[in-house]
């Protein structure tokens, strides 16, 4: 199996990216960066990243689509699921990974936000030409820690979505939305 072993400088913990597939290929990557926020009272974003903060080499975006509660989760208090795109930038070349799975909250969600991928699941979504697939099919879990900051989340995952974007020559991602805007139109 591919395993892309993502271990962060003591801030953002230890992820993997596995094939299902390929036993051969490994790539590694320590993420330098996280952080969190809402977009609105149900719309969590995490952004991990390994690289200069507008340049990353690689990026983790977590979307959590509401907040667990006791009594209204179905698997347990803390769980709920997530949406999961792995972005490799490689010279001018970009792949977008993406899939889902689960997202256990671990101590809540305060100044800081550790958390625990469970069970997910990817696959290539999107690609520059250039672009090669080592992955294929992968799975991603493990544990990380983000600081919360909603602007700086929010503008990271835009930044994101630009260079994604621009090394593909066409809109990747729809526009994240704020809390103060309708939502008509615009989704995440």
């Amino acid at each position: 199996m591919v395993c892309v072993l993502l271990v962060g400088c003591g801030r953002s913990g230890q992820l993997t990216v596995q094939s299902v597939h390929d036993v051969q290929v490994a790539r590694g990557g320590a993420f330098d960066e996280g952080v969190y926020g809402f977009a609105d009272d149900n719309h969590l974003h995490v952004m991990l990243t390994e690289g200069p903060i507008d340049e990353p080499a690689t990026a983790l975006h977590l979307s959590m689509f509401w907040r667990p509660r006791a009594g209204r989760t179905a698997m347990d208090e803390r769980g709920t699921n997530v949406v999961v795109r792995y972005v490799v930038f490689e010279g001018d070349q970009v792949g977008v990974y993406g899939g889902g799975g689960f997202l256990w909250t671990g101590r809540g969600l305060g100044a800081t936000l550790t958390a625990d991928v469970r069970q997910a699941l990817m696959n290539l979504q999107d690609r520059s030409d250039g672009f090669v697939d080592e992955l294929g099919l992968a799975g991603a879990s493990g544990v990380f820690t983000a600081r919360r900051d909603d602007g700086e989340a929010l503008r990271r995952v835009r930044a994101l979505q630009r260079r994604v974007s621009a090394a593909l020559g066409y809109p990747r991602f729809v526009q994240l939305r704020r809390k103060s805007q309708s939502s008509r139109g615009r989704t995440l």
